[in-house]
């Protein structure tokens, strides 16, 4: 339960039962969804849309107050003080090519910020989610973000797969992108990635970042513009927030990380 400066009170047991479920779909659906571009010429398969419709039913039974947000169906009217934000399948590219990093997320902002999140990645089964009041969880485990402010050559920093088009990288380690960014910030949650690159031409919407925010949070990471400066969680939360370049990572790590990334424009 939570009952912290936000006055949310949340069983998350059923939502991590949604969260299976809505896992158990998406691999009945695996390399097998039939598929369309949207009018942004992004895709969306049939896996997309019923995950997106079950979450919609299980909110609406649970929560008939509380606003939703969906990649696919968009706003679904409720409370403006309780938005839930669903990205039925974060990496819906790699999910139709069979390959793995994909995943279901799910968030909820309370009064503007980020609060809970659940994200499942299924290739790997892996289950992250935001114990209230006691920090972030893979797979029921406690997660953190590195502790050290060292970063070493094998170290990786995760990006989308535009990266290359919005940022000038020297960074001496690894770069990789798994095609999902909710995937990324988990990642860096629990201390696998050093960081993740946000914003530029690989932006995302609100779904995409509610969820791995609030696990990053609770796993004690921050997001950053890669000129240092912190970004409120509450600024991510406003749908009309446009990312800048970010970076999401531990804050001892920062002044590491910081002379590797500049924006393309800079150049």
């Amino acid at each position: 339960m939570i009952d912290g400066v936000t006055r949310v009170k949340i069983d998350i047991a059923p939502v991590l039962g949604w969260m299976e479920q809505a896992t158990a779909i998406a691999r009945g659906y695996a390399k097998g969804a039939a598929a369309r571009r949207k009018a942004d010429r992004t895709w969306v398969t049939e896996a997309d849309t019923t995950i997106e419709a079950f979450f919609v039913g299980q909110i609406r039974a649970a929560f008939p107050g509380h606003a939703i947000l969906g990649e696919e169906t968009g706003r679904h009217a409720g409370s403006a003080d309780y938005l839930w934000a669903i990205d039925p399948i974060d990496g819906t590219q790699s999910f139709m090519q069979g390959l793995p990093g994909w995943s279901i997320s799910l968030g909820l902002i309370a009064n503007g910020r980020p609060l809970l999140g659940f994200v499942s990645v299924p290739c790997s089964e892996e289950l992250y989610w935001v114990e209230p009041g006691a920090g972030a969880r893979c797979n029921g485990e406690p997660i953190t973000v590195r502790e050290s402010a060292d970063v070493a050559r094998d170290d990786w920093v995760a990006a989308t797969s535009r990266a290359h088009r919005s940022f000038q990288i020297t960074f001496p380690g690894k770069l990789r992108s798994y095609g999902s960014i909710a995937t990324h910030l988990c990642y860096v949650a629990r201390d696998a990635a050093v960081a993740c690159l946000l914003g530029g031409a690989g932006r995302g919407g609100l779904w995409d970042v509610a969820a791995g925010v609030a696990i990053l949070q609770a796993a004690g990471g921050a997001l950053f513009t890669l000129d240092g400066a912190p970004i409120p969680p509450a600024t991510m939360a406003d749908p009309a927030f446009v990312e800048p370049p970010m970076i999401a990572c531990a804050p001892a790590v920062l002044p590491r990380l910081l002379p590797s990334f500049r924006p393309m424009e800079e150049g």
